[in-house]
């Protein structure tokens, strides 16, 4: 009889147990291209800063250093985020890029609950080095995917200022 009251307390255990391994967020990840001959190809960038406008708290998503991939978070209050690029080494390089998108809740599960999927409308870009940015799929959903594509104008250049 002991063991017959047990076994409802079990249960409850174990159906608590559940847990989410499945990525809650929809973080958009940004790699970089230029075009060669026709043929897009993957590239770095140095010396750039990158920072949000008109964010709480302006601040800055990479200062530096080399990167092929990024990632721009997308404001989940509104439904246009804007991103200024900035080169390091080369005075009035500056882009602005402005993403104007639709935020849609999309069930991931019962232990993760739901994540937004941000369904682009337009992407425009101002300024001297990015040429056009994309998004493949049209959407950025929790899949841990490169789901833009920052398209440069011409091949970047090494640090000594020559092409590679």
């Amino acid at each position: 009889m002991r063991y017959i009251l047990a076994l409802p307390g079990l249960l409850v255990l174990c159906a608590c147990g559940s847990e989410c391994y499945e990525n809650q967020n929809s973080l958009p990840l940004a790699k970089f291209r230029y075009v060669q001959d026709s043929v897009p190809v993957d590239c770095g960038m140095d010396s750039l800063k990158v920072y949000g406008l008109g964010v709480p708290n302006d601040s800055v998503l990479w200062d530096g250093g080399q990167t092929q991939q990024l990632y721009l978070p997308f404001r989940v209050d509104q439904d246009t985020t804007i991103y200024v690029f900035e080169h390091t080494r080369v005075s009035e390089a500056r882009d602005t890029a402005t993403f104007v998108y639709e935020r849609a809740p999309q069930f991931v599960s019962a232990e993760c609950g739901v994540s937004l999927v941000y369904r682009m409308k337009s992407i425009t870009t101002t300024g001297p080095f990015i040429d056009s940015i994309t998004c493949p799929n049209g959407e950025i959903t929790n899949k841990n995917v490169s789901n833009l594509v920052i398209y440069l104008h011409h091949e970047p250049e090494e640090e000594g200022g020559e092409e590679q």
